[in-house]
């Protein structure tokens, strides 16, 4: 006789997490988490499923798309199950489904795969850490296009959740935190701050989620202004990438690098040749060449010869490199 909860062999409903949400969930004792499974009624007949309770995980069933309680599921249909871990109801840490039965009558039952059932960890916020590149930040005022601040889950086994910045109170700045709702251990995201028309002198201000220890960065907001750009060389020798005319030299790359000397902010960066056919450019790795470049600050470029032909009789090429706000390119 078959027994109440029997696990069959052959699941007629399945239960996947859904992608960019872990299955292995930490919950801070103050905080709760959301994780996100795929219930997919692998049959052409309609089934009615209830969840088997789990201790501190409530199902949630607002939203498009989501599962009801209980799951009313068609033919082939597949509906998102929402679960909230509370982490103040959570005591140790422990596996465990999310089991779905047929309900009423003798119980039909079915788990995630092993490897994809629900693991609970109770854990402090400093067990994920979140690194904010870069980590001093000048915006200018009345300048509409977002600074960006790339984050990254330096964490290997928790995905962070809702990441955002907690802003100075009155400061006249916004944020778009969208790329940051979901964060996986290992990836990056994008907060960008736009500034509003206010200046405001270099403050400290936490980004964090709520299950994440949060990690520091120095803003400010700037006035608007003029922009002054200078350059580590005025003139630049380059080797074509010919071994058979100086194998030492040849096809080595030279670097410049981009000083901002002024007291402003140099908006949205760019570096024009007068011909790009002997040579390509690039910002050096980690460098953000082609956005903003703070007062004091620099970044570098990467000029790389690529043909085996050198420019007519030693003739020169002309790089401008100007800001939005610089007064005049510098060459």
């Amino acid at each position: 006789m078959l027994g109440p909860n029997l696990v069959y062999a052959t699941p007629v409903w399945t239960i996947t997490p859904v992608e960019g949400y872990s299955n292995v969930v930490s919950v801070p004792q103050a905080g709760n988490v959301l994780t996100k499974y795929l219930v997919t009624n692998q049959s052409i007949q309609p089934h009615t499923l209830v969840m088997s309770a789990i201790h501190g995980v409530q199902q949630l069933t607002t939203g498009v798309g989501v599962c009801g309680n209980p799951i009313l599921l068609s033919g082939k249909q597949a509906c998102t199950l929402v679960l909230q871990v509370n982490g103040s109801q959570v005591t140790n840490s422990f596996t465990d489904g999310p089991q779905l039965c047929q309900k009423g009558g003798v119980f039909q039952c079915y788990n995630p795969a092993r490897s994809d059932q629900l693991t609970i960890v109770r854990s402090s916020r400093a067990e994920i850490k979140l690194l904010a590149s870069p980590s001093v930040i000048t915006l200018q005022a009345g300048y509409s296009v977002a600074q960006t601040i790339r984050i990254t889950n330096t964490s290997l086994l928790f995905t962070a959740q809702n990441i955002q910045a907690t802003l100075p109170a009155g400061w006249d700045v916004t944020q778009n935190a969208s790329a940051c709702t979901l964060l996986a251990p290992g990836m990056s995201c994008d907060l960008q701050l736009t500034a509003g028309v206010s200046t405001y002198p270099a403050t400290t201000f936490s980004i964090q989620g709520i299950n994440i220890q949060a990690t520091q960065v120095e803003g400010s907001v700037v006035s608007s202004g003029a922009a002054t750009l200078s350059l580590s060389h005025s003139t630049l020798a380059l080797s074509v990438d010919n071994p058979g005319l100086n194998a030492a030299l040849s096809g080595n790359p030279r670097y410049i690098t981009i000083q901002n000397t002024g007291s402003n902010l140099a908006n949205t960066v760019t570096y024009t040749p007068s011909t790009n056919i002997y040579f390509s450019i690039s910002p050096l790795s980690g460098q953000g060449c082609l956005s903003s470049i703070s007062s004091g600050n620099s970044c570098t470029l990467t000029v790389t010869p690529s043909g085996a032909t050198p420019t007519p009789n030693g003739a020169p090429v002309i790089l401008s490199i100007a800001a939005t706000n610089s007064e005049s390119p510098v060459t």
